[in-house]
């Protein structure tokens, strides 16, 4: 999680950003390229539910950057992807200086308009990326627990029917099969909407990311 900081307050507050995707697939693809494919090393990093994950994913970006620095092939759209930022007083300082005196002396971005449009497309794609992953996790989660609650209430429920086994063992092994079957099916329905929640995740996500993909590339073609 890219963290910055302000020297002027002693370095006491901070602020958290999340890795961009393309700096996350820098990531899966140097290190987690056998473990699991791109869409699932990025959903779990945004799902945040493993402890240091994020972390650990700053670590291994810089580790991978300063490697391929070295061998000559970083990408060059990476380069300015930073995991701690420091802003110094005298920066600071420079930096609302210029921003009041020259403003005017700014070259003008010939494409500004179409740029911030797909600039806004881009963060509008991301965040529904974002929304999607949280979503399917909680949808998940929320099947999951229901079918730990169906498990625990029907073996309750087999429990005191074989407490009334010795006065009418034909119908308490009745109801047991009863239970037991409901129970197999309850599981076996939960199971095949996960699988197809899934399935239809990962379709959903790679058209999604591919939609991403070109308005990146768009945006890059725009003339300055």
């Amino acid at each position: 999680m890219p963290k910055i900081v302000r020297e002027d307050d002693n370095f006491s507050s901070f602020v958290w950003k999340d890795l961009s995707r393309e700096a996350l697939t820098f990531v899966h693809q140097h290190y987690f390229n056998q473990e699991m494919t791109r869409d699932e090393y990025i959903e779990t990093y945004f799902a945040n539910r493993i402890p240091n994950f994020k972390h650990e994913a700053d670590r291994l970006f810089e580790e991978g950057k300063k490697k391929c620095l070295a061998e000559g092939n970083f990408p060059e759209s990476l380069k300015d992807v930073w995991t701690r930022k420091v802003i110094k007083k005298s920066e600071e300082k420079e930096g609302s200086k210029k921003k009041a005196s020259s403003g005017s002396m700014k070259p003008k971005d010939k494409s500004a308009v179409q740029r911030n449009n797909y600039s806004q497309k881009i963060q509008q794609t991301e965040n529904e990326l974002d929304d999607f992953s949280s979503f399917s996790g909680t949808l998940t989660e929320s099947n999951e627990q229901f079918l730990g609650e169906i498990h625990s209430l029907l073996s309750r429920s087999e429990e005191l029917t074989s407490q009334t086994a010795t006065y009418d063992k034909s119908e308490a092994y009745q109801e047991q099969a009863i239970f037991s079957e409901l129970q197999h099916s309850l599981s076996s329905r939960v199971n095949h909407q996960n699988e197809s929640l899934a399935e239809n995740g990962r379709k959903a996500r790679h058209d999604k990311e591919e939609c991403l993909e070109k308005l990146y590339q768009e945006r890059n073609k725009l003339e300055w």
